[in-house]
């Protein structure tokens, strides 16, 4: 008929993931409540901000990334500062980090990228698991999740475009 649609193949990661439920405008940090990082490493670093309402709602409130840049410059460069300015009423209570980031201090005796970010004052851990599995899982926990007649998880749709498109994609 001439009208515009959409194609989809494949099969989507998260198809419980409705972007008219699980995102909006006004994702705000509560103030006082702590952050959560979710950080990966490489030479394209990536870091998302999270946080968890009393109530147990997970919000994603922003995501920074880079290209062509070490952890400490992407971190000491960007994302401190940015945190600063973005969440000045919330201090970081855990990152977590892709578990490759242990490595470097057994290969070469240098700090790993978890050292890195623990020398500049963030508790950081490595995920438990790197297992794509538990990954996608608990991720789907939150989606599927309502928490008095509010979705368990919300992404902000001005702070995380990249997360927001990632999501809704096959």
């Amino acid at each position: 008929l001439g009208m515009y649609g959409t194609v989809e193949s494949g099969k989507r990661v998260y198809p419980e993931y409705n972007d008219d439920l699980h995102s909006a405008l006004g994702v705000e940090a509560l103030q006082g409540e702590p952050l959560y990082l979710g950080i990966d490493f490489g030479f394209t670093p990536a870091c998302v901000v999270a946080q968890f309402t009393p109530r147990g709602q997970l919000r994603i409130l922003k995501e920074y990334f880079a290209e062509n840049m070490g952890i400490k410059t992407f971190m000491e460069s960007f994302v401190i500062p940015a945190l600063e300015r973005d969440f000045p009423y919330s201090k970081v209570k855990l990152a977590l980090a892709d578990p490759a980031g242990l490595i470097g201090e057994k290969i070469i005796g240098e700090l790993s990228s978890i050292g890195i970010l623990q020398e500049l004052g963030i508790p950081t851990e490595a995920a438990f698991s790197n297992t794509l599995e538990p990954r996608i899982n608990s991720v789907r926990f939150f989606l599927n999740l309502m928490i008095d007649g509010q979705p368990g998880f919300l992404v902000s749709r001005t702070g995380c475009p990249n997360i927001r498109k990632d999501l809704s994609k096959d």
